[in-house]
């Protein structure tokens, strides 16, 4: 049998919009306006929670950043804890380092009131540092050297131990220690090794080169 098509003249066909209708039918249709939903129902407002795909990991993730904070700070607390000296420590760096500050401020213990007690907060602090009491003390004698010598360059002699607090203060939190003052012997070593050298240069390197090791024994015998 032959197959038969029917066809419809262009006043017949189905309009845009209608065909645009149907199709949104085919999906469920347009939401009414007033529609109830959790938002516009009170009643819905109130019901329990429902479970969210992957709830448990979110949550997760959201309470670990507080929590290894809270462990970051104890075990700074704890670190803090261990190196924070005690009274007598502090004690016996402040008697140590305050007479030595006074006199490298340059004070006439005369007519200067003798108070440090300044240097007893600058014990503190370099303990907490880590410091030693030697390295706390060439901190502290470097700085008010240092200060003391600039004002008086100025004609501004410091008026007290205070006056070199913030420096001294700034440079141990900085961590920044001079070198060890050298001994006699040492200075002496180090001024024969490099008259020395000297001449071991205008010589054109003939012979062994001078070696410092054995200038500093000679001056140490």
């Amino acid at each position: 049998d032959a197959t038969q098509t029917l066809s419809y003249g262009p006043d017949q066909q189905p309009s845009r919009r209608t065909i645009a209708n149907r199709l949104n039918g085919a999906k469920g249709g347009r939401p009414p306006k007033n529609r109830v939903t959790e938002r516009t129902d009170p009643a819905q407002r109130n019901l329990p929670p429902m479970a969210i795909k992957g709830g448990k990991s979110v949550t997760e993730s959201k309470t670990h950043a507080p929590i290894a904070k809270a462990k970051a700070d104890n075990d700074s607390y704890l670190k803090a804890k261990l190196v924070e000296p005690s009274a007598s420590e502090i004690d016996a760096v402040f008697n140590r380092i305050g007479p030595k500050a006074f006199d490298a401020a340059g004070f006439d213990p005369a007519r200067d009131l003798q108070n440090w007690s300044a240097a007893r907060q600058w014990a503190a602090d370099g303990l907490r540092k880590g410091m030693t009491a030697d390295e706390i003390e060439r901190v502290v004698v470097a700085e008010v050297s240092r200060i003391a010598e600039r004002q008086r360059n100025k004609g501004k002699p410091a008026p007290h131990m205070g006056y070199f607090g913030k420096a001294i203060c700034a440079a141990i939190a900085a961590g920044v220690i001079p070198e060890e003052p050298k001994t006699f012997a040492q200075q002496v070593a180090e001024r024969d090794w490099e008259e020395a050298m000297r001449e071991w240069v205008r010589a054109g390197g003939a012979g062994p080169q001078p070696v410092l090791a054995d200038y500093a024994a000679k001056a140490a015998a």
